[in-house]
């Protein structure tokens, strides 16, 4: 006797339960894939919160920035336009990584660039280091020969020489110190203060020693501006201090003359 033939219900009701049993397959396999890729996505995601919430990120974005905003002048003024330009580059890039929320590989960037910023700031806080050591041992001897004697014709400004002469030990020890932690953003500074202090002390002395001098000798000589009693190699470390590009400086210097 013959079997009888499925009928057309049943054969829908076949065709509809393989269908499901093939839907499930496949969400399973789709579910086990997402969980293989899961753990690495969620650490990412949650290292990704991690720089956020404590700050990190934005820290070391703001340190790399005014790093960056603060070193320019001084990397223009000794020659290094070309290493200036890779730096505002790298940051560049970095701002594109921050932009498009790929924040671990942004702090990478941003702490790249500060390391080379810094790098920088203690190349140039030790050339002026040893620009302040030689001046200050040129200028020394003649601080302590007013200092003994009375009638030296300086005498009179050995108040004021003092004042820059103290300043100069104070900044200079402030630097060491912050150099001791580890700030050498802030040693530089006080580095460059103890230089200025130094020219200021040389200013002082020039212009006293031309303080008899009528205005034509003073022109004749030179000795019109304050700059006038430094050399231009000075001039490049005192313009640097003080934040100027040497090239403007001079400029404006040039321009400054006609008017006296």
């Amino acid at each position: 006797m013959k079997e009888n033939p499925l009928t057309q219900r049943d054969q829908i009701g076949y065709i509809f339960c393989v269908l499901v049993l093939i839907w499930n397959v496949s969400i399973f396999s789709q579910a086990v894939s997402n969980e293989s890729k899961d753990p690495k996505e969620k650490q990412k995601t949650q290292s990704d919160r991690e720089l956020i919430e404590t700050g990190k990120l934005e820290s070391v974005r703001k340190k790399a920035y005014l790093g960056l905003k603060g070193i320019r002048v001084s990397l223009l003024n000794f020659g290094k336009k070309q290493e200036l330009d890779k730096l505002a580059n790298d940051y560049g890039q970095a701002e594109t990584l921050y932009i498009k929320a790929e924040y671990g590989n942004a702090t990478i960037a941003f702490e790249n660039i500060f390391k080379s910023i810094i790098s920088f700031e203690e190349s140039i806080r030790k050339d002026y280091e040893s620009k302040t050591t030689q001046l200050s041992q040129e200028l020394a001897p003649l601080i302590v020969t007013i200092r003994l004697d009375e009638k030296n014709k300086n005498r009179s400004i050995l108040p004021v020489l003092e004042k820059y002469y103290i300043r100069f030990g104070e900044t200079s020890k402030a630097s060491a110190q912050e150099l001791e932690k580890g700030d050498k953003t802030s040693a530089l500074y006080y580095q460059r203060q103890a230089l200025l202090s130094l020219y200021q002390t040389k200013i002082l002395l020039g212009k006293n020693e031309d303080s008899a001098l009528s205005l034509s000798d003073k022109v004749s000589k030179n000795k019109i501006l304050d700059s006038d009693y430094l050399k231009l190699e000075e001039l490049l470390y005192w313009d640097d201090a003080e934040g100027r590009l040497n090239t403007e400086a001079e400029t404006n210097r040039k321009k400054e003359k006609p008017k006296l």
